[in-house]
């Protein structure tokens, strides 16, 4: 499969983008992402965990 099939962007899609003078809205995609919080998805990713124990984890810090 063609990278092009597998993650089709906007612009294949006939999407267009826009410039974000509004704050925070779902209905413009949320938010874009730091390069240091998609690595660390990236990388949680890679792995199953229990949500419950995440979240105590987590809540600990």
């Amino acid at each position: 499969m063609s990278d092009q099939l597998a993650y089709p962007t906007y612009e294949s899609l006939g999407v267009r983008s826009l410039i974000n003078c509004q704050g925070t809205y779902t209905i413009i995609s949320g938010s874009l992402i730091l390069p240091e919080v998609r690595q660390a998805m990236v990388e949680a990713s890679k792995q199953y965990v229990h949500l419950d124990e995440l979240m105590e984890a987590v809540g600990t810090r």
